[in-house]
């Protein structure tokens, strides 16, 4: 009996560090992204999410008619905030893939494609981007990861 109740406890405590450290690493994703966001209207920024299971919110956010030159630094802490709130729900609502994708209908020009020439009709201008948010993000996952749990004072290989 005081066997099994000892394998309980270690089970338990366990499974709170897996937690800790599932959110811990989904907030530092949360906050590279963010911090990789460019911000023009605050759009795309503050059109970021984070969740578990499937999606179905669709691309529904748009600048359209927005003022342009945003303060950065405001949008990104709110839109940080916002991110972290939703990592932290997804965290403690399941285990397995938290996920992140922005709800923005310019998101896949931000990504992947940019603004190229010819903008606004001129031939010889073209725009910023792409920016690879998601893209640079995703390619230092396995070293977040590694880093915040050797701070937690897991092994890793």
């Amino acid at each position: 009996m005081v066997y099994q109740k000892q394998s309980e406890d270690i089970a338990a405590r366990f499974t709170a560090r897996a937690a800790e450290l599932r959110e811990r690493v989904g907030v530092e994703i949360a906050d590279r992204i963010v911090d990789r966001s460019p911000v023009d209207t605050g759009t795309y920024v503050m059109a970021h999410i984070a969740g578990t299971g499937l999606s179905d919110e669709s691309a529904s956010r748009s600048s359209h008619g927005k003022p342009r030159g945003r303060n950065p630094a405001q949008y990104r802490e709110l839109a940080r905030s916002n991110l972290r709130r939703s990592v932290s729900a997804a965290a403690i609502q399941a285990s397995g893939t938290i996920w992140f994708r922005n709800r923005a209908l310019h998101a896949g020009r931000v990504e992947y494609i940019g603004w190229p020439a010819p903008l606004f009709g001129n031939p010889g201008v073209s725009g910023p981007g792409p920016y690879y948010v998601y893209a640079d993000t995703r390619a230092e996952v396995p070293a977040i990861i590694d880093q915040i749990a050797k701070s937690m004072g897991f092994e890793t290989r």
